[in-house]
């Protein structure tokens, strides 16, 4: 397609736009065809890649192109003067790719002669504390030479892994539950009514205390983790029972949140030989003890693994 040719098909196209689109200007004048002085080829001799790096080049500087026959039609920003495009002089390919200039640093090589600058003490100066190998920057902690605070203040002691923190329950507030429909006195009271009635809030277990000891006048059945001997004896003289009953980490969280067990599991025995101690003691009412374990099963301990019947998907 020749030059002529190819500004009378831009001109016809202005043409029809200016007739069927209202308030269209026809900017033909602002239109002007270049074609790079060094570059004879014609379209269908160009490679798809000086189409493109030609093409988008004017696109960047804000014109629009159309390449018709190897002629290169761009816009104007404000004036008629139109745009000279030069012909690449390298392209972007995977064996040219390069870091930006600065993004990477040759690492310092030191103690290669003193032509360098760095050799002999490598940069590291006359003795002293720095230039001695491995102790150039003394770790955390380190106060010179004298005694560091963690050496003057020891830890002392040790932590049990194993230790529980129960949460106390007094007599009184028991009664006030009751009093007002939040805990049935009719059926035994276990850590799951406890939760579910939010009596008091626990996440190792329950010590049953004397407090208003002479409040409570209902008899009930109690299951808790621990209890003092005051507390025992009021709820006994009322015609009640206490019974302490030992719960691991996942017995407590499968009775207290039981939907969460598609299976209960079974609920472990004491661990450790004080627990047993304490467990089968009948004075500390333990569900273990010889008096106890052959009158009452706990309700809150399961004895073997059983599926739950209330579990929802």
């Amino acid at each position: 397609m020749s030059g002529s040719h190819a500004a009378q098909v831009v001109e016809s196209v202005a043409s029809t736009m200016a007739e069927k689109i209202p308030g269209y200007v026809d900017i033909f004048d602002q239109f002007g065809v270049i074609r790079p002085e060094h570059d004879d080829r014609t379209a269908s001799e160009m490679t798809p890649a000086d189409m493109f790096y030609l093409t988008m080049l004017i696109a960047l500087v804000g014109g629009s192109a159309v390449i018709i026959g190897g002629y290169y039609i761009s816009r104007t920003l404000a004036t008629n003067a139109t745009f000279k495009i030069d012909k690449p002089q390298h392209f972007v390919s995977l064996n040219n790719l390069r870091d930006n200039q600065g993004a990477r640093k040759t690492k310092k090589r030191v103690g290669r002669g003193h032509g360098s600058g760095h050799g002999k003490t490598c940069g590291r100066g006359q003795k002293g504390q720095k230039s001695r190998s491995g102790n150039s920057k003394p770790g955390p902690g380190f106060e010179g030479g004298q005694t560091p605070l963690m050496r003057v203040f020891p830890k002392r002691g040790f932590k049990n892994a194993l230790r529980r923190e129960l949460q106390p329950l007094n007599l009184d507030k028991i009664q006030h539950w009751i009093n007002t429909g939040r805990l049935d006195a009719s059926k035994p009271i276990t850590l799951k009514q406890i939760y579910d009635a939010n009596l008091v809030k626990f996440k190792d277990g329950v010590t049953l205390l004397a407090r208003g000891a002479a409040h409570l006048t209902t008899p009930v059945t109690l299951e808790v983790t621990s209890a003092s001997r005051q507390a025992v004896a009021r709820v006994e003289e009322l015609g009640g029972r206490v019974v302490c009953v030992y719960h691991n980490k996942l017995a407590l969280r499968a009775l207290t949140r039981p939907g969460k067990f598609a299976v209960l599991p079974k609920s472990a025995m004491p661990m450790t030989a004080k627990l047993r101690r304490r467990y089968e003691d009948p004075e500390r009412r333990g569900f273990l003890a010889p008096g106890i374990k052959d009158e009452y099963q706990p309700v809150s301990f399961n004895f073997e693994r059983q599926a739950n019947p209330d579990y929802v998907e």
